[in-house]
């Protein structure tokens, strides 16, 4: 499946002439794969109901950690839950709110083995082996609005990934200030910048990971901090009428440069 697409995507970067990006990975990929290319930076929007909820310190769960997607294994959720197993010593309250929609924690062992796929068996039986049953919540597919309530409910949250460029999910968290604990991986530090707007780790150091979260549980004046430069850089960043007028500007000078690319064309 992952080879299908990479092929689909290598041959998009090939046969294109005009990209819009907004990280340094991002470009840099294009660069090795199409070096003639054009780049556009520009911003994404958000969708409404992130732009309408704030995360108050006050109104929190405390030690509720929200981490948006873990259905397959490049979005990391095994690491985090080995760094919870860590976190509950200290916290043995802690709760993780997942989505995952083909997933329950209820079936039998046995059933386990014949119904499901191999990364939904493998992380049942991490948190069996590292008894955190009690400690997951699980959510159905979220809309807009659940998923805007959740980023406020949450203490923090985390992205795991072991490849993102930029996710949605970071911004999101971003625009309703909740703390962000995110691995340092692809365009993430394009979006963050670490002890300032999040807490980074290596992808896969579930140890590390477990000792940021234990930083934002642990120290308020920390969280606010975090919390507020992400907001701040999310609402200049995601900003409804400069990213409009940043996406005219990108296409009107994709639509000239295909201009006189056409005219030269026809002059040779």
């Amino acid at each position: 499946k992952w080879r299908k697409y990479s092929d689909i995507e290598k041959e998009v970067y090939r046969i294109n002439r005009y990209f819009i990006g907004r990280t340094a990975w991002d470009k840099a990929q294009l660069a090795a794969m199409n070096a003639g290319a054009s780049y556009f930076h520009g911003e994404e929007l958000l969708r409404p109901a992130f732009y309408q909820h704030v995360w108050k310190i006050d109104e929190c769960e405390r030690h509720r950690i929200f981490v948006p997607s873990a259905e397959y294994p490049l979005k990391g959720f095994h690491t985090l839950l080995q760094a919870a197993a860590i976190l509950k010593r200290q916290f043995p309250e802690v709760k993780i709110v997942a989505p995952l929609s083909s997933f329950t924690l209820k079936s039998s062992k046995i059933k386990d083995v014949f119904i499901g796929e191999d990364y939904s068996n493998y992380l049942k039986s991490e948190i069996r082996k590292l008894k955190l049953t009690e400690n997951i919540i699980l959510r159905k597919r979220l809309s807009a609005d659940e998923m805007a309530a959740e980023y406020s409910k949450a203490h923090l949250f985390v992205l795991p990934s072991f490849l993102e460029n930029s996710p949605n999910s970071l911004g999101e968290s971003m625009m309703t200030g909740t703390p962000c604990v995110a691995s340092s991986v692809g365009g993430v530090t394009s979006i963050v910048k670490d002890n300032e707007s999040s807490l980074l780790f290596s992808p896969g150091d579930y140890v590390f990971l477990a000792y940021q979260i234990a930083r934002i549980f642990s120290d308020d004046e920390l969280a606010l901090k975090i919390s507020a430069n992400a907001r701040e850089i999310a609402l200049r960043r995601h900003n409804i009428t400069q990213t409009s007028r940043q996406y005219y500007q990108i296409y009107s000078e994709i639509i000239k440069q295909h201009h006189e690319s056409s005219t030269d064309s026809s002059r040779a």
